[in-house]
């Protein structure tokens, strides 16, 4: 049975972190933010926080940008660095966007018993981070997917940001990834996290409606199990771009939000 429940979210969830990838993507097409390079930097030489100085055999990798248009990452480098760099600090935002789609789902299973955002300290494998200071992620959020037998999973969409490989893990599995002297994840409070990034996220609440609406145009295929249309994500790509950029020219905006879109575009 925990085989085929896996089976089951692998089927119907895949799509996930390759629609959230493609949002950032959208993202750094609208700042004409471009991946040039990455350089692997000595632990010994960073001004790492308390918490990563006791972390054995993390990677640090320092990233440039360069402003190009239409370009996110240069060819050859690095796959996963990419990945992990398009996705960095991009946690939260995840569980929010995708929080009412996996209800959606997965909410009418009778066996479920309930979707947890939770939040933990994470053991990473590398990190990426801008040149210029090093910003590393002393908590990390994911979904903890709960079955009335007792079996739990976790979906974590921006796991690949630590070099993590997947992005669907049992609970025991998950809990190999996270720093062992915090053993007990603390559970958001979702409503409250929820009013505090529709306050002050405007570029997240747009991306969310973006994925929004291309769920609600596959929502009954999803449900059948049946494969994502291929074009979703770039639909998702260009949707992002396209809202972002609107919304960057709406001069009718309210003066709280357009000063929150000014700073997120500098």
């Amino acid at each position: 049975m925990p085989s085929s429940r896996r089976a089951d979210l692998q089927q119907k969830l895949n799509w996930m972190p390759k629609v959230w990838l493609a949002a950032q993507e959208g993202l750094r097409l609208l700042t004409h933010t471009c991946i040039v390079d990455f350089a692997l930097e000595d632990a010994k030489e960073l001004d790492l926080p308390a918490y990563f100085q006791d972390l054995e055999d993390v990677e640090y990798f320092s990233v440039s940008h360069t402003h190009v248009p239409h370009c996110v990452s240069q060819p050859g480098l690095n796959a996963a660095l990419v990945k992990a760099d398009l996705l960095s600090r991009s946690c939260t935002r995840s569980v929010y966007t995708f929080w009412g789609i996996m209800h959606c789902i997965l909410g009418a299973d009778p066996e479920l018993k309930c979707i947890r955002w939770m939040r933990r300290n994470p053991y990473p494998d590398i990190v990426v981070f801008a040149e210029g200071g090093v910003v590393v992620p002393l908590n990390h959020d994911y979904f903890l997917i709960s079955y009335l037998d007792g079996k739990s999973f976790v979906v974590d969409l921006t796991a690949a940001q630590f070099g993590w490989e997947g992005w669907l893990f049992t609970k025991k599995e998950y809990e190999e990834k996270l720093v062992t002297w915090r053993l007990e994840p603390e559970r958001v409070n979702v409503l409250e996290e929820i009013k505090e990034l529709d306050a002050n996220e405007g570029r997240v609440r747009v991306m969310k409606e973006v994925i929004e609406k291309c769920f609600v145009e596959v929502g009954e295929t999803l449900r059948a199990n049946v494969e994502v249309p291929a074009d979703m994500e770039e639909k998702v790509r260009l949707g992002v771009l396209e809202a972002l950029s609107f919304e960057d020219g709406d001069e009718e905006e309210d003066e709280g939000y357009a000063t929150e879109k000014n700073e997120r575009l500098t």
